[in-house]
């Protein structure tokens, strides 16, 4: 609104300042709390002198390593950003390279030594050296008041009247308030954990590319695994805080050297609501179920969709049946006791990505490339309900078919009101829907306004507050999710070509 304003009006000067002003301004207060992830994510849009450049970088990088964190800063350093970096500054990006391979380290000497105080002062000092770098407009000045409005918008956009008091160079409290609600959204640890797999999986050589990865739902000794699942076939334990290998004696078959595996790619992996049992299934059709904490396979059911891959495997709650999708568009249910085939649920035309038993255990819901959901009678095997999410959407109707990514089921099944709600996720677009399942009504939409993006996945954060939406452009959009409004926006790191990787570890740690 401001721009369309300067820009009607003839005031080109205060409009291009005010645009240039705009990319970098919001950095500063993010400095100052160390909000690393949202001023990486800026670096983009702003051009910095490369001294400055590095002591950002310096700056992320020790308290990385203060917090415990020396992996991640390795990764951190050898993103594309850093490459101008590693000519201009090499010595000192080979300090740093040292510094996250130390092991452990008080930090307090090294703050002594560079004689640029405690770890806040030297945001501050950064803050200013941003400042003073970049600042166009005298604080004084209407021009700033309006800078500081476009700040604002930049973070929520949702209002229909223009909060003046900004202009007299007073952020009003309900602005406080909304900068205060958006910090409790944001997200560290997925996008983190998404950088160690990714640099793990990248150094270990494409052959042990990972393909999947579930979490463990209940620990095991007070610590928590993940099943991670690889190209060659191999499926190992990692503990999900360190992202080892996980050995010791709990998971003594890993420390001998064996493990978990298949004879082609490992496509899904799942476990039971109490963590004991592990179900895997890979490109060739084949399903295991294992002993999770001995590495055992208890169940084989070879070929359950005969020459097509397992996109997905749930068990039901007593643990006596399996069910499977597949490539071949059809559901199938197999007996755990004689791993025998029981039943087939067929109607989709397109390969089926997703499933979930629904609350009654009687149901189920599917989701496929057909672009449709199916709810299935799981006694008869009937198609009772179809629906196309698209057609919910008064905007998007008139589109051709589009295929379902992912859907999810609402995580809080006691709440009346909302245990009927559903995410679906369509391919090759920025739409993500949350429609009723039950009277197949859309409840809102998530959008972002990027051109030419596409969501890699949606998911809900643990408690359903929030929507969580990873994007081809390399950030996670998070909205709330009865309102369907956007209210923050990170950037993953690193964005490598394991898409579906980064989109599924988003949900460990939200």
């Amino acid at each position: 609104m401001i721009y369309t304003f300067l820009e009607d009006n003839g005031y080109a000067q205060s409009l291009n300042m005010l645009q240039k002003e705009s990319e970098f301004g919001y950095l500063i207060p993010k400095i100052k709390s160390g909000e690393w992830e949202a001023v990486l994510a800026g670096l983009s849009r702003v051009n910095l002198n490369e001294q400055l450049l590095y002591d950002l970088y310096e700056q992320i990088v020790f308290e990385l390593v203060e917090e415990g964190d020396s992996k991640i800063g390795l990764v951190l350093l050898q993103q594309p950003g850093v490459q101008s970096l590693r000519e201009s500054h090499q010595d000192d990006i080979k300090k740093l390279i040292s510094l996250c391979t130390q092991g452990d380290i008080d930090m307090q000497v090294i703050y002594d030594q560079e004689e640029k105080g405690d770890r806040q002062e030297r945001r501050e000092r950064l803050a200013a050296m941003f400042r003073e770098a970049f600042t166009l407009f005298d604080e004084n000045t209407d021009q700033f008041g309006l800078f500081k409005l476009l700040s604002v918008g930049q973070q929520d956009d949702d209002s229909d009247e223009v909060p003046l008091e900004i202009l007299k160079k007073k952020k009003p409290q309900e602005s406080k308030e909304e900068e205060k609600d958006l910090t409790k959204v944001e997200i560290r640890k997925p996008y983190l954990v998404k950088s160690l797999v990714q640099s793990y999986s990248k150094n270990v050589g494409d052959d042990k590319e990972i393909e999947c990865i579930s979490l463990c739902p209940t620990p095991i000794k007070e610590k928590e695994y993940l099943a991670v699942g690889f190209v060659d076939g191999v499926i190992e334990v990692w503990n999900r805080n360190t992202l080892d290998v996980a050995k010791g004696d709990t998971f003594v078959f890993q420390a001998e050297g064996k493990f978990m595996g298949h004879n082609s790619h490992i496509l899904h992996l799942e476990f039971s609501e109490n963590g004991k049992v592990l179900a895997s299934g890979d490109s060739e059709g084949t399903i295991k179920v294992w002993n999770f904490e001995k590495g055992k396979c208890v169940k084989k059911i070879e070929k359950a969709h005969t020459d097509h891959g397992i996109t997905c495997v749930r068990f039901n709650d007593k643990l006596s049946i399996v069910y499977s999708s597949s490539f071949d568009t059809v559901l199938k249910s197999h007996g755990l006791k004689n791993t025998s085939l029981l039943k087939e649920y067929k109607g989709h035309s397109g390969q089926i990505t997703e499933f979930h038993l629904m609350e009654d255990q009687d149901r189920m819901i599917s989701a496929s490339g057909d672009g449709t959901l199916r709810i299935w009678n799981l006694i008869s095997t009937s198609c009772v309900k179809i629906i196309n999410p698209l057609s919910l959407d008064k905007n998007e109707s008139n589109l051709l078919e589009v295929a379902v990514i992912n859907f999810e089921r609402y995580p809080d099944l006691s709440n009346k009101q909302r245990k009927n709600w559903g995410l679906v996720c369509l391919d090759n677009s920025n739409m993500s829907f949350l429609i009723d399942i039950k009277t197949s009504v859309l409840v809102t939409s998530f959008y972002n306004d990027k051109p030419n993006t596409s969501y890699l996945y949606s998911t809900f954060d643990e408690d359903g507050k929030y929507v969580i939406c990873p994007c081809s452009d390399g950030y996670l959009y998070v909205f709330d999710t009865p309102t369907g409004k956007m209210i923050s926006m990170m950037l993953m790191l690193p964005l490598q070509k394991d898409k579906n990787l980064l989109t599924k570890l988003v949900k460990l740690d939200f």
